[in-house]
This record gives C-alpha cells, structure tokens and sequence, in this order.
C-alpha cells in the first residue's frame, strides 16, 4: 500500500467489529474500540494523505466559510503553522514555531488564533502574527457571538486580547465549548492533580463556574451544536477506563458507553458533532483509526485508518449535505508507516 503525499488508501469492503492491528510505536492501544459491524448499504471511505514528514500534526481547522482553507498545527517547537488554500492539494508554513491549537474565528474568516507558550493572532489568514499574551494554552477559543471575548487556557479576554482576567477554575483546562444556542453558556474541561478530571459549566459567559457530576479522566469535550444540553467526554490517554460518557441534561446526570479495552489514546481526540443535515445523532471519534456513531453515541463502527492514531478531526463545514468530507491529523504515536500525517476522507471512490 502507498504512503507517499497525495497517494489514496482506499478502504473497500466491510470493516469487522473488532480492528486486529497491533500498534508497534508507543502503542495507541492494543485492542480497538468496540464497534457495530457496518451496514450493507454503507459506502466504504476513501482516506488521502494530503500532508506528511517531520510535522507531527496536532491539531486542525477548517474555514466555517471555505473547505478549501485549513490550518494545521505542529506540535513540535519548530513544526509551525501550515496552511492550505486548496482542500489539502498544497501547503504553505505561515508561522515557524508549534503549537497546541489553531483556531479559525467563526465570525471573521481573516481571523485566526494559535496557542501554546502564549496565545498569538493573525488578521490576515496567517500573513502575520502578534502576540496577545505569554500564557501556557491547550486550547484557544474565540467567541461565537462576540468577536471580543477569548477563552485560552484558564484566561479569559472581553477585549479582544488587550488584556486577560483567570478564570476560576484556572489549573489546567484543556478544553473548553460554547453553546452556539445561548452566549452566556460554556462548559470546561479541567484536569486536576492526580490525572482526575472535572467538567465545569458557566452561565454568565466565563465569570463565575459550577462543577458538575462529571468525574473521571478526560481531556476533550464536546457540544451538540443543535441541543447545548448535550455534552460529550472520552477518557484521556492517561486512563484505564473505557467508554464516552453522554450527558442529555446539562450535566447532571450522565450515561456510560464502551468503547473498547486499554484505548490508551483513543480519548485523546475529540467527538465530532455533523450537524449539516440538521441532526446531531451523527458523531465522529479518532483515536485508533477514525470512527462514526448514527445513535447519539451508543454504537460505533469503524470507517478507516485503522491502526493510525487520530489525534484531532474536523468536518468540512462547506461540503454538500449528500457527502461529507473528513479532516484528521496522524502524530506518531501509532503504526510508523502512517503516523506523522494529515488525512482527507470522503465516502466513496
């Protein structure tokens, strides 16, 4: 099978439930999520390496108004920011150092932001960069209301950067989501001492916050954009336990699923929320390989790159509704054949 850049792995047949590839680099797991056999009438995907060699890719975003435009990030010190204008065909480094996240501002496409050892930003699509801040970031969240607001790390900004409050709780947030329903509801992700994991809600835009009955060890969250009652978390790599937990009440009370054995890395990637037909039951997980739930969660099943540790996906928000157009990156943690790479995939041929 080809690895080289713009070389297709085309995965054709019927994916069984359980993935049998052993990981031989650092090991994202050693047995793969549990997942539903696919149904007869599901379309194999068609996985294209579109990025590859020395980038260690970390994270990714699409352009909410261009699919042709993405952003990559490096998590390496000089692996930078990588920018593509064509779908992937193409990409130019438009910052030399890394980072932990880049995210493209949903109200102003020029706009981007990066963090990791400070929190930068580009007005014009990553021609060039200022420094809003020096302050260790997982995450970078621009406001999806109010282009003013920032959420990094345990900080927040109300005026566009220029200056930054810490938010309560501060140590160690490594994710954070915004209701695209009500401004002032966000929830966090904070990772405490001892590796054990907390998820906090805010109503008042990041003021004050409320804990919720949510414990365990997980790095990434999720909202269902269409019900911001709707929360998902996946353990962290860090954890011995299995599953996604679900929440369909703001966080009171939250539902358990399996989704495989020893998953070291599996919670390390997001949930995907595709919105585009106008439901939210269709979700999207990495971790070993790349994988797709029709029911809110419950069942999964597996749509390729088996055996290649998926750290961050992102759906092309532009893409028809009849497909839907798939973004991954590949750290080498996994199979070293196919790690270190940035992957499109697409149903079909």
């Amino acid at each position: 099978m080809k690895t080289g850049n713009n070389h297709v792995h085309a995965y054709r047949g019927y994916y069984t439930a359980v993935i049998t590839a052993l990981i031989t680099l650092w090991g994202c797991s050693k047995k793969s999520p549990t997942l539903a056999p696919l149904a007869p009438q599901d379309t194999p995907w068609t996985w294209t390496e579109i990025h590859s060699g020395g980038l260690e890719p970390w994270a990714l975003d699409v352009d909410p108004k261009n699919g042709s435009v993405i952003y990559v990030a490096s998590s390496l010190d000089s692996g930078g920011i990588w920018k593509s204008t064509d779908g992937g065909g193409s990409f130019t480094k438009v910052w030399a150092e890394g980072a932990w996240d880049v995210t493209v501002d949903p109200n102003n496409r020029n706009v981007v932001y990066l963090a990791r050892n400070g929190v930068l930003r580009s007005r014009d699509g990553g021609g060039t960069w200022s420094r809003l801040n020096n302050l260790n970031a997982w995450y970078v969240q621009p406001d999806r209301f109010d282009s003013s607001y920032i959420f990094a790390g345990g900080y927040r900004s109300t005026d566009y950067g220029a200056t930054w409050q810490i938010m309560n709780p501060s140590y160690e947030i490594t994710d954070l989501v915004q209701s695209r329903l009500n401004p002032n509801l966000l929830y966090l992700a904070r990772t405490m001492s001892g590796g054990v994991g907390i998820v906090f809600q805010s109503t008042d835009r990041g003021v004050t916050w409320l804990p919720l009955n949510a414990y365990g060890s997980f790095d990434r969250l999720s909202i269902d954009p269409l019900d911001d009652q709707r929360l998902y978390i996946i353990t962290s790599h860090w954890s011995s336990e299995d599953s996604l937990r679900r929440t369909s009440d703001g966080g009171t009370t939250w539902e358990a699923f399996p989704v495989g054995q020893n998953t070291r890395y599996y919670g390390v990637a997001p949930v995907v929320v595709d919105t585009r037909l106008g439901l939210g039951q269709v979700l999207y997980a990495g971790g070993q390989g790349v994988h797709r739930s029709f029911d809110y969660g419950k069942t999964w099943r597996t749509i390729g790159l088996e055996g290649v540790c998926v750290k961050d996906i992102e759906v092309d928000p532009t893409a028809p509704t009849n497909t839907t157009v798939l973004y991954v990156t590949a750290p080498c943690w996994g199979n070293p054949g196919y790690c270190d790479r940035v992957y499109r995939g697409a149903p079909g041929n």
